[in-house]
C-alpha cells in the first residue's frame, strides 16, 4: 500500500501522458493473481493485494 495526502484527482480525470505505467503495473499484478485498487477520494492510495507463494511449491 502506498498513499499520500495530496489533492487526489477526480475519478473521471484523464491520465496525464499515456497511462502506460498504470497499465503495466495492473498487468503485472494480474500475472501473480493479484488485485490492484486505487482510491483518490482523500489524496491518492494504491493497494496491491496478492497471495504470498512458497518457493519450491511446484507451481509454475
Amino acid at each position: 500500500k502506498i498513499s499520500d495526502n495530496g489533492v487526489g484527482k477526480s475519478s473521471d480525470e484523464k491520465a496525464k501522458g499515456t497511462g502506460f505505467g498504470t497499465q503495466l503495473v495492473d498487468l503485472l499484478t494480474r500475472q501473480i493473481d493479484g488485485k490492484l485498487m486505487q482510491d483518490v477520494s482523500n489524496g491518492t492510495m494504491i493497494l496491491i493485494n496478492f497471495k504470498r507463494q512458497v518457493a519450491g511449491s511446484g507451481k509454475v
